[in-house]
């Protein structure tokens, strides 16, 4: 089954590049930092004999841009999947959301809560940042504001993976850290003090009338598994999966046990 490359153009957003495989209901996956929707590539042939699948290039990544004069806030960005979901003919979707994308999720259910027949949470959160998580990205961006971009990336790309997986995929973990340098400092800095400035959506959760999935990982440490879990007994409808041997990269580290969790929570958003 072929995939094919589209490309929108908007306003606020001069280009929207996404990548749409199979037919069926829509999933929509939102790669998280620094990554691109290629990130979803071993996922997307496992989905789409059952699901019309679409992998977006986030604003401002990969070959997605957003106009300069716009506030670069997680809440702006968000609004590029209304576009999507309008150039596709589609009133709603079951949206994905790995880690950023997550927020980016979270941010556009904050705004248009009735075109979500499904939420998945990646490990990913809704919570805000803690003053710890802050003070590590003000870090990370005085460290690329310095010219630090490379050594940043090549240090937190391995830890977003279990140690093992990391120690015996040393190709893939390059290939990574390859990929994430094709993203601009500037705008990696435009991300983070993004997420610095993102709200707590924790009431959002016990609102949603739509059943919300959770993915942890038991070796993450950017997001650890009782995190993402606290947050799971707040939607009226929950499911939630915990893998082994896993990090922050399930999509990479065990994309088939993630391609059925993600098959199940759709099929069930769509038939309940």
């Amino acid at each position: 089954m072929n995939i094919e490359n589209i490309t929108i153009q908007h306003p606020d957003f001069p280009v929207i590049h996404y990548s749409k495989s199979g037919a069926g209901p829509l999933l929509i996956l939102l790669h998280g930092f620094p990554e691109t929707g290629s990130l979803w590539n071993q996922v997307i042939p496992l989905l789409r004999d059952e699901f019309t699948v679409i992998a977006p290039d986030i604003p401002s990544a990969g070959k997605s841009s957003m106009a300069a004069h716009l506030p670069f806030t997680l809440i702006k960005i968000s609004e590029f999947i209304n576009i999507i979901l309008e150039h596709e003919g589609h009133s709603s979707a079951v949206i994905a959301g790995h880690s950023m994308g997550g927020y980016i999720l979270a941010a556009y259910a904050s705004q248009f809560p009735e075109k979500l027949k499904g939420m998945s949470f990646v490990h990913s959160s809704v919570y805000a940042d803690t003053p710890e998580k802050i003070e590590n990205r003000e870090k990370a961006i005085s460290l690329m504001e310095k010219g630090g971009h490379k050594a940043f990336v090549q240090n937190m790309i391995p830890a977003l993976f279990a140690p093992k997986f990391a120690h015996t995929h040393k190709d893939l973990i390059k290939l990574q850290i390859e990929r994430a340098l094709q993203l601009p400092a500037d705008a990696m800095i435009q991300f983070y003090r993004a997420m610095i400035g993102r709200k707590d959506y924790t009431e959002l959760l016990r609102q949603i009338s739509c059943p919300v999935q959770w993915i942890a990982g038991k070796e993450d440490n950017i997001l650890p598994v009782e995190t993402v879990l606290s947050q799971a007994h707040l939607p009226h409808i929950s499911f939630q999966s915990v893998y082994e041997n896993t990090g922050h990269m399930s999509m990479l580290e065990n994309p088939k046990k993630l391609s059925e969790d993600l098959a199940v929570f759709t099929r069930y958003c769509y038939n309940p």
